[in-house]
């Protein structure tokens, strides 16, 4: 009886199966994409009680204009170069600012070669952190 019905509908078993793979597919690239993203209150927390270092990738125009204090201003495409940075901060967790969460991604994934601390980025950006009110530091 089961077998009749699924044969004679095979073509919404089809899509139904379609959809339910891409579900599941959309929620894995979800969850990989937001497994190191954390909220400002959360790189407060990093900051104060495991001194986290952060890292500003955004242009230098932009860091000089605004950023978190005692952040460190560094260029995308000059993270091998800096890779004694990270040595020097091993054992603490880093701090990722971009402009957006698509860039601090393409960062994290660069810089999972070279450091084997644990890796965070500011969700939403640097414009979250302004969203919040909270601290920053002009030069």
């Amino acid at each position: 009886m089961f077998y009749d019905f699924f044969l004679r509908n095979i073509y919404i078993f089809d899509i139904l199966f379609f959809v339910l793979l891409l579900l599941v597919c959309i929620e894995f690239t979800m969850f990989k994409r937001n497994k190191n993203a954390i909220n400002s209150d959360y790189v407060i927390k990093l900051i104060d009680n495991d001194k986290a270092v952060i890292i500003d990738f955004r242009t230098l125009d932009e860091f000089r204009t605004s950023h978190i204090l005692n952040s460190i201003n560094m260029r995308y495409d000059n993270i091998k170069e800096q890779s004694i940075l990270f040595k020097k901060h091993k054992n603490r967790p880093i701090i990722v600012i971009c402009n957006t969460d698509t860039e601090c991604l393409k960062v994290i994934k660069v810089l999972s070669l070279f450091v084997r601390s644990d890796l965070f980025y500011l969700k939403g950006g640097f414009a979250s952190w302004l969203n919040e009110d909270l601290p920053i530091v002009s030069n």
